[in-house]
């Protein structure tokens, strides 16, 4: 019997749990299509990056090319690709030559190596970050 109240009529328990099912199932497939789009994005963004920073390794001056490779590194870190990330700055070896660079260079290096940290730490790899 309803009340005068109800806005819905109640439902016996199976027929809530199928909708209440079909509901998870409609809110894991949109979790899904975002995760899809997502990954999409961080393709289309690391292209982007990749043809940005070569076109600056090129042509670009000292101070600009590490500052593209910083960045470049950051991204790798912002995406989840430690082992890309640390390989990358490692082979750079700018950690022996930024205490003589320029003071905005060297907050960026701070930051990238942070982002790279906290990649780790996202990753498990404790010991690492």
């Amino acid at each position: 019997a309803e009340k005068a109240g109800d806005p819905e009529p109640r439902k016996d328990g199976d027929e809530q749990d199928k909708e209440e099912a079909a509901v998870e199932e409609g809110i894991l497939s949109d979790n899904e299509d975002e995760e899809e789009t997502k990954r999409e994005e961080v393709e289309d963004t690391s292209v982007l990056i990749e043809k940005l920073c070569a076109e600056i390794y090129k042509d670009g001056t000292p101070r600009l090319r590490t500052r593209a490779m910083l960045q470049h590194v950051y991204h790798h870190a912002l995406c989840d690709r430690y082992y890309s990330a640390r390989d990358m700055i490692l082979m750079s070896q700018i950690q022996y030559n930024i205490n003589h660079m320029d003071t905005s260079t060297q907050i960026l290096y701070n930051r990238t190596c942070a982002q790279i940290g906290l990649c780790a730490f996202r990753a498990g790899l404790i010991t690492e970050a």
